[in-house]
């Protein structure tokens, strides 16, 4: 949220707002919830996004996207509204539309977008804090599973998910057009290292840069963190087993470059 807090899931119908007064994170402590409506139910992804006031834009397992200002003079969260973002036919068979995946693609006059990835198998970019859906894309017609993560860098968006047979992919490459604010499909890959596992879960990929350039990381649940490019299409370097077949979490931080793969156990790696 800012320097000194950030905000979390709290239950299925609130979200917590903490604080640093100090800044050492030493001091971290609640600073309140605050309420939305139970029927959105729980926060599964969110993002703050600078429009105007700062403003955080949050998934829920309903399929919806919530709205939220956040306000100092004391730290609070005040609700703005809500947007109904889901696919009415789900990729996946159980008819889930959690919307694991909120990023923001850019944030100028009062105004940003957000690009969000659902169970549902739908990208979909919305303007804040108006709530208007510019567009809504299946991310593939014929796929088994919704979206787990995405990740955007400029025009280029990455798209994570899980691989169903020896034909399906994991890593997914699409441009993003702004004028029309679609997505175009440039490429997709399958990071499988045993290929004769049923499925294989791609849980987490980041935007990240390395000795050569840029580069992506993504993490699968056989343990492995992979690495590539991506330009014209997606270039697989390689893959590194890092944990026990498990799914794990990415952070990225340009400076310097760090990346933290986060599963039992916490990995640091300096690219």
């Amino acid at each position: 949220m800012s320097d000194r807090s950030f905000a979390t899931s709290n239950d299925d119908r609130s979200l917590a707002l903490w604080s640093s007064p100090g800044g050492t994170w030493s001091d971290l402590r609640p600073a309140g919830t605050f309420a939305y409506p139970p029927s959105l139910g729980v926060a599964t992804g969110g993002r703050t996004v600078t429009a105007g006031d700062r403003t955080v834009a949050v998934g829920h397992t309903s399929g919806h996207l919530s709205v939220w200002r956040h306000r100092t003079g004391p730290d609070r969260l005040e609700f703005v509204r809500s947007v109904d973002l889901r696919g009415l036919e789900p990729v996946n068979p159980w008819g889930l539309h959690d919307i694991h995946a909120v990023e923001v693609l850019d944030g100028r006059d009062g105004t940003a977008r957000v690009i969000t990835g659902s169970e549902d198998g739908y990208v979909c970019v919305v303007e804040v804090p108006s709530g208007g859906v510019l567009s809504r894309t299946v991310y593939n017609p014929d796929a088994q599973r919704g979206i787990n993560d995405l990740d955007v860098r400029g025009d280029s968006l990455l798209v994570a998910n899980c691989s169903v047979g020896a034909d399906d992919h994991n890593l997914w490459y699409y441009t993003v057009d702004r004028g029309t604010w679609g997505i175009a499909l440039r490429d997709r890959a399958r990071l499988v290292a045993d290929a004769d596992r049923p499925q294989v879960f791609d849980f987490n990929t980041v935007w990240g840069a390395y000795s050569d350039g840029p580069c992506w990381f993504a993490s699968t649940e056989e343990g492995a963190l992979w690495m590539g490019t991506a330009d014209t299409g997606i270039d697989v370097l390689g893959y590194q087993e890092v944990t026990s077949p498990l799914g794990s979490a990415l952070g990225w931080n340009d400076a310097p470059g760090r990346l933290v793969m986060v599963a039992h156990d916490l990995y640091e790696f300096d690219t």
